[in-house]
């Protein structure tokens, strides 16, 4: 793609496989993973773009493979209030200055990636309005910054759902509001050629990262993982907020 050098591509192609997996074993967590780093090297809308082409074909594959795990009775709530964030996240991504999106993705990141390391657990009551917030705020997150769904999991974790069923739930949900949000960028304009051709070349990377998880999903010490894809969570956002910092 002439977007990115040959060295830029390889790196992009090497954070994908890492973000693809996450999201195979997770059912989230791509954003998280490969925008901080795209960010050293593309710029803001494309990399949300990225993100949310990617997260198509991977969430498709989970939702496949956990269609017996779905608790169906959260997903609605949670798509309602995904779609009703749609054109408020649109219009942001096509409006905000591109250091301002920068700057605001790393802050969100390390934002998340404390409540991650913190793992809070406190029941939240079954409520429709209470699962309606989350899939807006997740959806207003993810669609305008290419990040924030794993406030969307833990949502799901605190309504007592185990890994598989919050893996589920999150494909689901997500699937849904991330198609639509695609085909809102299409129309207004946000699909050019360039960004499609980047998107076939790291597809095909994208599965190979999910049918990797899938063979490890019920092999993998969660603990591990969890502390490997926080070192490139932080250590990515951290160079990316200094970089900003310092006006480079």
């Amino acid at each position: 793609s002439h977007l990115l050098s040959a060295p830029e591509l390889a790196a992009a192609l090497g954070i994908v496989l890492l973000g693809s997996t996450v999201m195979g074993l997770a059912g989230f967590g791509m954003g998280m993973v490969i925008a901080p780093v795209l960010l050293l090297f593309m710029e803001p809308q494309t990399v949300v773009i990225t993100v949310v082409g990617l997260s198509i074909p991977t969430l498709g594959l989970v939702r496949l493979q956990s269609r017996q795990d779905l608790e169906g009775h959260d997903v609605v709530p949670l798509t309602v209030g995904g779609l009703a964030a749609l054109p408020s996240a649109v219009l942001l991504l096509n409006s905000a200055a591109p250091g301002v999106l920068r700057i605001t993705i790393a802050v969100i990141v390390l934002c998340l990636a404390v409540i991650s390391i913190l793992d809070i657990r406190r029941p939240l009551p079954r409520n429709p309005v209470i699962g309606s917030a989350f899939g807006f705020a997740g959806s207003m997150l993810t669609m305008s910054l290419g990040v924030g769904m794993p406030i969307v999991a833990l949502f799901l974790t605190n309504q007592g759902l185990n890994a598989r069923a919050v893996r589920a739930s999150m494909a689901a949900y997500y699937l849904v509001v991330a198609s639509v949000t695609f085909v809102v960028y299409g129309v207004i304009g946000l699909l050019p050629l360039e960004r499609l051709l980047l998107l076939a070349e790291m597809a095909p990377v994208a599965v190979v990262g999910f049918l990797a998880a899938s063979k490890l999903v019920d092999r993998t010490n969660d603990r591990v993982l969890r502390r490997i894809v926080l070192v490139v969570i932080v250590a990515s956002s951290v160079a990316l907020l200094g970089r900003e910092m310092a006006g480079v």
